[in-house]
C-alpha cells in the first residue's frame, strides 16, 4: 500500500497548497452546459427571433487534429515461464494520429472524426511470441470515431443522426446510468472514462421546450466493449475464449433510451430509461457461445450546488443480466453512486465518488472466474485535477478501489502533461496497480508502468 499512501499525500499537498474560494455558483455550473444542445442559449435569450422567422446561415468548415508517440514501460513483471510473452520493459511504442472536420451549412451541422495507430513494440519485441489476436488488437488500428449530422428545425428541437457519444453519468470514473456506449478498456486504468468511450451510429432527438427537456434514442450500431484479448498483459487467464455470436445492427435489435432532464437554480435531474445490450457478452448455454444479454435500465441522476460544493448522485436498476456461473438464469442489481466534488481550489478540482452494487439472487457460484461477482460489490474514486503556470502544466492524480477499503484490488495514476509550445504537449504518467481478494486484479498486481506520450495539435 505504499503507492497508495503516496498517491494520496501527494493529492493532499497539492490542494493544501492551493486552497481558497474562487468560483462562484455560475462557474461550476458551467461544467455541466455539456449535455445542454447549443441552442438551448440562444432559446432563452431575450429578443431572440421566433422558429418562422427568416434567417440566413453562412457556410463553414474547420480541420483539426494532432499526431502523437507514446510509449509505456512496465516495470514490476518477472521472467516469464515457458513460451508466455515477456512483459517485461518496454510494452507500448505507439504512432498514432486523430483527424476532426466540422461543417456548418444552411442550418446543418456536421462532425466527422478518425483515428489510427500502429504500434512498433511488435516488430521490435519476438512477434510469435503473441497470438494472432493479441496482434490484431494491439499491433494497429484504424477506424472512424464520430460521424454525424444535426439540424435543428425549430429553436427548442434537434435531431442529431450518425455515430456519436452520449455519457449519461456524473461520474468522471465510475459507470451507474452511464450505458449508452461501451468503452475502450484494453488497458485498464491508463485512460479515463471521457477518452474511453466509443461511439455507435443513433439517432437522437433532443426537445427543450423549457427548463425541462426531453431526449429519445435510437441506436442502431452495436459494439461490445473492447476487453484484453486473451494472451495479452490485462488478459486474467490464459485461457482462449469461445465463439461470440453478436447482435445484428437495427431492426428488432434496435437499441432504445429516454431522458427527461431538468435544470433549475442550483440543481438538476434527470430520468433515464434504457433498453439494450450488455456491453460484455456470457455464454450462451444453448449454443455455447458468447452472447449479449438484453437488459433493462431504470434510473435517475441528480447534482446539486452548495457554495463551492457539488453534491452529485445517480441510481439505477438492471434487470436482465446474465452470468457465465448460471447461465440460464437472469438476473437484476441494483446500483447507488454518491459523489462530492469541490471547486474553491484555484484552477484546480478535487473529487470524490462511492458506488454499491447489490446483486439479487446472487449465489456463491458466481464468485469464481470469470464472473468474479459478490452480492454487495463496492467501487470508490479519489480523483484531483490542477493546471499551473497559466494553463500550461496540468495534474492528475487518481485512485480507485474495488471493495471496502480496496480489499479486491486497487488501481493508481498519477499523470502530468505540459504544453511545450504552441500546440506541442508532452505527458509524463506512472500507473500502479494493486491485488487483492479478486482474483481479477490479482492479474493485474505485476503490470504497474510509467508512460510518456508527446502529442502535435493542429
Amino acid at each position: 500500500m505504499r503507492s497508495t499512501t503516496v498517491l494520496l499525500v501527494s493529492a493532499l499537498l497539492v490542494v493544501a497548497s492551493d486552497a481558497r474560494a474562487q468560483e462562484d455558483l455560475d462557474s461550476i455550473l458551467d461544467g455541466f452546459e455539456d449535455d445542454t444542445p447549443a441552442s438551448t442559449a440562444t432559446s432563452e435569450r431575450e429578443g431572440s427571433a421566433p422558429p418562422s422567422a427568416e434567417i440566413e446561415h453562412e457556410s463553414s468548415w474547420s480541420v483539426s487534429g494532432d499526431v502523437y508517440l507514446a510509449t509505456s514501460i512496465a516495470y514490476a513483471h518477472d521472467a516469464p515461464n515457458g513460451s508466455q510473452p515477456d512483459d517485461r520493459g518496454l510494452t507500448k511504442l505507439r504512432v498514432g494520429s486523430h483527424l476532426e472536420l466540422d461543417v456548418e451549412w444552411a442550418g446543418v451541422e456536421g462532425h466527422a472524426s478518425g483515428s489510427g495507430f500502429r504500434d512498433l513494440v511488435y516488430p521490435i519485441k519476438k512477434r510469435n511470441e503473441f497470438n494472432h489476436r493479441v496482434l490484431q488488437t494491439y499491433e494497429a488500428d484504424l477506424e472512424w470515431d464520430e460521424l454525424w449530422l444535426r439540424v435543428s428545425p425549430l429553436q427548442t428541437l434537434d435531431v442529431q443522426v450518425g455515430r456519436q457519444v452520449v455519457a449519461w453519468g456524473r461520474s468522471e470514473t465510475l459507470r451507474v446510468v452511464d450505458v449508452l456506449n461501451p468503452i475502450d478498456n484494453r488497458e485498464p486504468g491508463v485512460v479515463d472514462l471521457a477518452d474511453l468511450r466509443l461511439p455507435v451510429a443513433m439517432t437522437r432527438i433532443d426537445y427543450y421546450p423549457g427548463r425541462i427537456g426531453f431526449t429519445g434514442i435510437a441506436i442502431h450500431e452495436q459494439r461490445t466493449d473492447k476487453q484484453p484479448e486473451p494472451g495479452s498483459e490485462f488478459f486474467p487467464s490464459g485461457i482462449p475464449l469461445p465463439g461470440r455470436e453478436r447482435p445484428s445492427n437495427g431492426g428488432r435489435d434496435t437499441e432504445w433510451a429516454l431522458a427527461v432532464n431538468g435544470r433549475f437554480q442550483g440543481w438538476d435531474a434527470s430520468l433515464h430509461w434504457a433498453r439494450v445490450f450488455a456491453d460484455s457478452p456470457t455464454l450462451d448455454p444453448d449454443t455455447g457461445l458468447l452472447k449479449q444479454a438484453r437488459i433493462t435500465l431504470v434510473g435517475a441522476t441528480g447534482n446539486y450546488v452548495i457554495g463551492n460544493w457539488l453534491l452529485k448522485g445517480e441510481v439505477a436498476r438492471n434487470r436482465g443480466l446474465r452470468y457465465f456461473g448460471i447461465p440460464r438464469r437472469r438476473f437484476a442489481r441494483s446500483d447507488v453512486l454518491l459523489g462530492i466534488e469541490y471547486y474553491g481550489l484555484r484552477d484546480a478540482s478535487l473529487s470524490i465518488d462511492v458506488v454499491a452494487r447489490r446483486l439479487h439472487g446472487f449465489e456463491d457460484q458466481l464468485k469464481r472466474v470469470p464472473d468474479v461477482a459478490e452480492r454487495n460489490a463496492f467501487e470508490s474514486a479519489i480523483r484531483y485535477s490542477g493546471s499551473f503556470w497559466n494553463d500550461s502544466l496540468r495534474v492528475t492524480l487518481l485512485a480507485v478501489a474495488f471493495g471496502e477499503f480496496g480489499r479486491d484490488g486497487s488501481a493508481y495514476r498519477a499523470s502530468f502533461s505540459r504544453e511545450l509550445r504552441s500546440g506541442l504537449i508532452a505527458e509524463l504518467g506512472v500507473a500502479v496497480y494493486e491485488g487483492g481478494h479478486s482474483s481479477l486484479f490479482d492479474a493485474f498486481d505485476e503490470n504497474d508502468r510509467v508512460f510518456m506520450s508527446i502529442k502535435q495539435s493542429f
